[in-house]
């Protein structure tokens, strides 16, 4: 509706910045629910033509391209993953440092659980997983991984070798490690589609709450999980 599009032009600066922003670029659907909360546009704007709109200014969406699902049983098996989310101040180190989100999701369930930290090291990787089964209340049969450093000495399809805290922690729980074979980050697809997705959320959750530190973003992330991804209806 012509009304609508001169109703957002003018938030044009504002839109260019949310999605070009270098640091935390949103996608626009995610834009547009920054615009939405900040404006109180819900109702007054849809989807649709905030996506015209996007669409004459600044990028062509694409349609997703469809994909074959692999199913697995209820409780067998999450996939782990990292992403580089961007920059965010440490108060202990008093400087910016690399923000990354490790990311565990049930491939039954699609149901996650995303935790931002500034270290991918061992002991950070362990405590990871273990607040993971905790958040789940519960371990799966299987962890499916990439062949990082802090968990996969050797990668071999048939006889990997893993760090021995790693191992230890798969002892403990009763547990089953199952690194994905080298370059084939298909093998856990579930949460490679989730890092996008993952990205984006943390991302708004950083410009909707700029003075955030890392605790209250992970408490706002876990909301996030719970009461929006989580009551999702999924295909």
């Amino acid at each position: 509706m012509p009304e609508v599009q001169t109703l957002l032009e003018q938030y044009l600066p504002e839109v260019a910045q949310l999605i070009n922003d270098p640091e935390v670029a949103l996608k626009p659907k995610i834009a547009f629910e920054v615009l939405c909360e900040r404006h109180q546009l819900t109702g007054k704007v849809s989807y649709t033509s905030f996506k015209r709109f996007v669409r004459t200014h600044y990028i062509s969406l694409h349609p997703e391209r469809s994909t074959c699902r692999r199913e697995v049983a209820p409780g067998s098996e999450v996939q782990i993953d990292y992403a580089k989310v961007g920059l965010l101040y440490d108060p202990t180190m008093k400087r910016r440092r690399t923000l990354h989100v490790f990311i565990g999701t049930l491939a039954y369930s699609r149901h996650k659980y995303v935790e931002l930290v500034f270290s991918q090291d061992q002991k950070s990787f362990v405590g990871s997983h273990v607040r993971m089964f905790d958040y789940f209340s519960g371990v799966p049969e299987r962890v499916v991984l990439d062949n990082l450093k802090t968990g996969v000495l050797k990668p071999d399809p048939y006889d990997p070798s893993f760090n021995r805290t790693y191992q230890e922690l798969a002892a403990h729980y009763h547990c089953f490690l199952d690194p994905c074979r080298v370059s084939r980050p298909k093998d856990k697809g579930k949460v490679e589609r989730d890092v996008q997705t993952v990205r984006q959320a943390v991302r708004k959750v950083i410009v909707l709450n700029p003075t955030a530190d890392i605790v209250e973003l992970n408490r706002l992330l876990r909301r996030w999980c719970m009461e929006e991804y989580g009551q999702r209806k999924h295909g």
